[in-house]
């Protein structure tokens, strides 16, 4: 748990440096949803709990945290009229690696979904779908 946490500050110093008040506070409230939400929909599926299910799920909220900060900096982009190239690397960078991890992810859990029939991997390529459509629009 420790790793995680430390692997997630790590990356976002990399691609967000120092994260705004604002942001912050969007990503606690986020979080608290979100962890709620999901653990009702996988309620459906409470024979399937295991060490492989909370890391999907640990994976999963990464995958989430990362999506609104990433949410977060496109609105302030929209509203700054001045910002340095490496702020906009940092944002394709971190897009591109969103996109392509949440691809990954997808094709993941349809693959395991096709191979051993319904379990909850149908709601984890689910909830990845759909914070893989936030990096369209």
């Amino acid at each position: 748990f420790v790793f995680a946490i430390l692997f997630g500050k790590l990356v976002q110093r990399i691609f967000l440096g120092q994260l705004r008040a604002i942001e912050t506070e969007h990503l606690y409230d986020r979080t608290w949803f979100s962890v709620t939400e999901t653990c009702l929909a996988f309620t459906v599926f409470r024979d399937d709990f295991s060490s492989r299910f909370v890391a999907l799920f640990a994976i999963l909220l990464f995958l989430k945290c990362f999506h609104w900060l990433l949410e977060d900096r496109v609105d302030y982009m929209e509203q700054s009229p001045i910002l340095g190239p490496i702020f906009h690397a940092r944002v394709i960078s971190l897009s591109s690696a969103l996109f392509l991890l949440d691809y990954l992810f997808i094709v993941s859990a349809y693959s395991h979904t096709i191979a051993r029939g319904a379990s909850v991997q149908i709601v984890f390529g689910f909830e990845v779908r759909q914070i893989f459509i936030l990096i369209d629009y």
